[in-house]
C-alpha cells in the first residue's frame, strides 16, 4: 500500500481528519488507562493524536504524511524496523492491517523489546472491512489478532471499535479475555 498524496487527499479522507473528535477521545482514554507510560504512536500520519498526548512521539513511514506533520514529535520511520526499547507503550490504529505478512512479523520481532504494553486497535465489522478494503487495508478478524499476539511476551490490549470490546492478554499468557474497559470510541463522526 502506498501512503502518498492521493491516499491522504482521496482515500483516507485526511483533509477532514483535523476535524475528527476521536483524536481527543482516544488520547483521553489512553491517558486515563495508561497514565505513566512512555508512548509511541505508530503510523501516526500527520500527528493529530499527538496534539492530545503531549509526552508521546509518533512515527510514520509516509514521506508525504511526514511533510504535512502538525507537530515536531512526528518522525519518519518504518514501524516494522523500529527500535522500541525506549518506550513502554505502543499505540497503533489500523497500522498492522496495512502491512505485508513479512512487515507484521518484523514488527512483532522489533516490538518484543518493548518494556510493558501494546495497545492495538482494529475494526471488527463486515461493512467497515469492505469499505477499508477499497483503500488497501487488509482488515482481519478478531481471531487473526489473537493468534498474532499470542506469542508476544508483553501485556497486550486489543481495542475493537465496532463492538466497543477491549481484549487483554497478560504477559506470558496465550489467551485473550474481554475486559471491563470500554473502547475509546465506537463511531467516528466528521463535523460539517
Amino acid at each position: 500500500m502506498i501512503f502518498d498524496e492521493e491516499f491522504y487527499n482521496g482515500g483516507a479522507g485526511y483533509p477532514k481528519y483535523s476535524e475528527f473528535s476521536h483524536f481527543k477521545t482516544r488520547a483521553e482514554w489512553l491517558s486515563k488507562n495508561f497514565p505513566d507510560e512512555k508512548i509511541i504512536v505508530i503510523g501516526c500520519a500527520y500527528g493529530y493524536l499527538l496534539n492530545y498526548l503531549p509526552d508521546a512521539v509518533g512515527i510514520d513511514k509516509s514521506e508525504y504524511a511526514y511533510k504535512q506533520k502538525v507537530n515536531d514529535r512526528v518522525f519518519l520511520a518504518d514501524a516494522s524496523k523500529y527500535d522500541y526499547t525506549d518506550f513502554t507503550l505502543i499505540v497503533s490504529y489500523n497500522v498492522l492491517d496495512c502491512m505485508t505478512d513479512e512487515e507484521v512479523k518484523n514488527f512483532i520481532s522489533c516490538s518484543s523489546k518493548l518494556k510493558h504494553y501494546h495497545v492495538l486497535c482494529f475494526y471488527e465489522d463486515d461493512n467497515m472491512a469492505e469499505e477499508y478494503k477499497k483503500y488497501g487495508y487488509f482488515i482481519q478478524d478478531r481471531q487473526w489478532w489473537f493468534d498474532l499476539f499470542s506469542v508476544v511476551e508483553q501485556d497486550v490490549y486489543l481495542v475493537e471499535f465496532a463492538t466497543g470490546y477491549v481484549w487483554f492478554k497478560a504477559a506470558g499468557e496465550k489467551e485473550f479475555t474481554n475486559t471491563s474497559l470500554k473502547s475509546p470510541i465506537t463511531e467516528v463522526k466528521v463535523s460539517d
